[in-house]
């Protein structure tokens, strides 16, 4: 197990996913820091609601990775023992208008991170991968040991290039470097941009809400808690169980149909109106991971439903204490 005093630091920590995870290490008592920019990509006050609802105000710095001075100060006055790395731009069909983000955060800030670790011995850095890395034409549930086809985004190829980085990159043969390939993570406090939350929240504001995918595309949906159970596995983990550097899907293991997902939303979703607009060329047609290798270590595997997950997010938009928050979804 974990000392309860190991130093845990957290990028991205005031995202929905980074939030989630250093809440539930902070509870387990590790001692941690995290840091992210408040970039508005989307609207940085559901961000600051979030930390404030969780009481992460004070453990979290307002701080870009892409600027390493102020990453070497971090590094220098907290001496991480574990980096838990989700800072990045997100989004593939985004990447395509504005690419410049993809490269900076996305490579040259990842670049600075494993240059630190480096340079301060950091034991342990997981970081966050995606399922946009098998791109098109993979037998499904895909494998963590599939040869990947060509990037279909710059998106995609940014996080391609982290995992090769995170290969390849001269670091002590004390660290290990653990790449998750994330597959549609979803909850409570999730990216305004991604499907679930515009449904939603396009139900309650009796918005339509405009399709640019098609009804048979396939997504494996992944509960946000349950990927903060698994990162919070992996910490605890006795390092000899690994190599230096391991890939694991992290999935919902239970693949849908867009069609579906808009079914089971207009069910809790009374009004919900979906009309069908552009298809979007950079979306790939199946995404359906294997949580077998995460099993085979002793970690536990996403098991929320997407009805109870889906249910669980509906309640939070629709809470009347988050109202003013619709603003941020809308």
């Amino acid at each position: 197990m974990v000392p309860p005093n190991k130093r845990v630091l957290v990028t991205g920590a005031a995202g929905f996913i980074g939030a989630s995870i250093a809440s539930r290490l902070i509870k387990k008592g590790l001692d941690v820091r995290g840091l992210d920019n408040f970039s508005d990509y989307y609207h940085p006050g559901l961000k600051h609601h979030h930390t404030k609802k969780l009481g992460l105000e004070n453990f979290i710095s307002d701080l870009d990775i892409c600027n390493y001075e102020d990453l070497l100060r971090l590094y220098a006055s907290f001496a991480p023992d574990v980096v838990v790395h989700l800072a990045a731009q997100g989004g593939v069909r985004a990447s395509e208008s504005n690419p410049l983000p993809y490269i900076q955060t996305n490579q040259f800030g990842f670049y600075n991170l494993l240059r630190l670790n480096e340079e301060f011995g950091v034991k342990e850095f997981i970081y966050a991968s995606s399922s946009s890395v098998y791109g098109e034409g993979l037998p499904t549930p895909f494998l963590e040991s599939m040869s990947l086809p060509g990037p279909k985004s710059l998106y995609a190829a940014s996080k391609v290039a982290n995992e090769l980085m995170a290969e390849n990159f001269l670091l002590n043969a004390d660290h290990r470097r653990i790449g998750l390939r994330f597959f549609t993570v979803y909850g409570p406090w999730g990216r305004p941009d991604m499907a679930i939350s515009r449904l939603l929240s396009s139900a309650l504001i009796n918005r339509e809400f405009v399709l640019t995918a098609n009804m048979d595309l396939v997504r494996d949906f992944t509960y946000v808690e349950d990927v903060a159970d698994v990162v919070e596995d992996l910490i605890d983990l006795d390092k000899q169980d690994f190599s230096q550097h391991t890939i694991f899907n992290v999935s919902g293991e239970s693949p849908r149909t867009m069609g579906e997902l808009i079914q089971i939303c207009t069910n809790l979703c009374f009004g919900l109106r979906v009309v069908q607009g552009d298809r979007n060329k950079s979306d790939v047609s199946v995404t359906h991971g294997s949580n077998e290798k995460l099993k085979n270590f002793g970690v536990r595997v996403p098991r929320t439903s997407l009805e109870k997950g889906i249910e669980a997010t509906s309640l939070w938009i629709a809470d009347a204490e988050n109202a003013d928050i619709l603003g941020y979804l809308a």
